[in-house]
């Protein structure tokens, strides 16, 4: 999702699923919103990239990339720090017109009108989905610290992991991340 007015681009809204996982999702939003009007929480320097948390739509997120210019230009990219619901996958590996997907938008209808105006729609690629202000992460688009992919279980879940939009090893399995240790699993879990 897309945040105008100085980019600040996040990816990853951790929603937990209903059945199995919970989901990772994207936005783009300009900085400003995230430097100017919303307050950096804590900032933690023990890594390379320095941990940092904005709040942004009463929601806590990591800063997991800062492709800004200034505080009032160019995107970051963010992280849920906590998760935030629940949804199956759908009938097959396929994010694009999935049950997961739909849910996101609805999520994302119902919970940021508040800051609609500061997001710009994005068309997600390898693997495709539908324009959307909202959605999950690609296992190409995680962020390599394992720290930011640790999440709580999101009430509803009956696992602590989220779901990613690449398919897993058929076309039964998504890609999910193991949230109680930040593990990524390619091979997917079943989305049934």
């Amino acid at each position: 999702m897309k945040i105008k007015e100085k980019s600040l681009f996040i990816i990853l809204l951790s929603i937990a699923l209903m059945l199995t996982l919970m989901l990772g999702m994207r936005m783009t939003a300009y900085a400003d919103f995230a430097y100017g009007s919303y307050l950096v929480t804590e900032t933690d320097n023990s890594d390379a990239l320095a941990k940092k948390v904005v709040k942004f739509n009463g929601i806590d997120w990591y800063i997991i990339k800062d492709e800004s210019t200034a505080l009032n230009a160019g995107t970051v990219t963010l992280l849920a720090k906590d998760c935030l619901g629940a949804s199956t996958f759908g009938s097959n590996s396929t994010y694009k017109g999935s049950t997961v997907e739909t849910w996101l938008s609805t999520y994302y209808s119902n919970n940021f009108t508040k800051v609609d105006s500061a997001v710009e729609s994005v068309t997600p690629s390898n693997p495709e989905g539908n324009a959307a202000k909202l959605y999950l992460l690609s296992t190409s688009e995680i962020p390599r610290q394992a720290e930011y992919l640790k999440s709580s279980q999101a009430s509803g879940a009956y696992y602590n992991a989220w779901w990613l939009r690449s398919p897993g090893d058929n076309d039964y399995r998504a890609a999910f991340v193991y949230g109680k240790y930040g593990d990524v699993y390619c091979h997917g879990s079943h989305v049934l």
